[in-house]
């Protein structure tokens, strides 16, 4: 695996990312109507709390979501659910097991969730080793989508944008319920 150095920031609220790992995803996904139907669930939600766990030298970030609202799927108003995502504040291990500075790391330069924020989440739910019975965004990365002053953003890096976000476009929040109406 490699990995690509950045120095940007994500202001409100701020994440610098120090390492990025950089991976093709498994499953990618074209188009919103695609998204929209591949998703187990779909809710906007607010992160509550968070932590990073290491499952073979990859930092993994758990964070815990209260359901704001359900657009499609079996969670109610105040559920909390938990989401995994590649990447999180952690610090590795050096060869001779002593601990090294923290870093930062995310999935092709997208950020994990962040304490606080407000998103929109396509979900399906995750198998693997890391955690029982949480949830993960379809592709990734591409069912995240922040809202902030009333405009919804797809968190994606640029090769992976879903057309109706491309170019880190914002879309009016009451657009975008049309669209998960549509």
């Amino acid at each position: 695996m490699s990995f690509l150095l950045y120095g940007c920031q994500i202001v409100e609220p701020e994440y610098t990312i120090n390492d990025s790992a950089i991976a093709e995803l498994t499953v990618s996904y074209k188009n919103f109507k695609q998204l929209k139907k591949d998703a187990t669930i779909i809710a906007e939600v607010e992160v509550i709390g968070q932590k990073t766990i290491i499952h073979s030298d990859m930092p993994f970030t758990i964070s815990k979501v209260k359901i704001l609202s359900t657009k499609k799927g079996n969670v109610s108003h105040e559920e909390t659910i938990n989401i995994i995502e590649t990447g999180g504040e952690y610090k590795p291990l050096g060869k001779e097991n002593e601990e090294l500075p923290e870093v930062k790391m995310s999935l092709n330069g997208v950020r994990p969730m962040i304490v606080g924020e407000h998103l929109f989440l396509f979900l399906e739910p995750f198998v693997g080793p890391q955690i029982e019975g949480a949830y993960i965004p379809l592709g990734a990365y591409q069912g995240k989508f922040q809202l902030k002053d009333n405009k919804v953003k797809q968190l994606s890096s640029e090769e992976y944008f879903l057309p109706e976000f491309a170019g880190d476009k914002e879309v009016p929040l009451e657009d975008f319920n049309k669209m998960l109406m549509d």
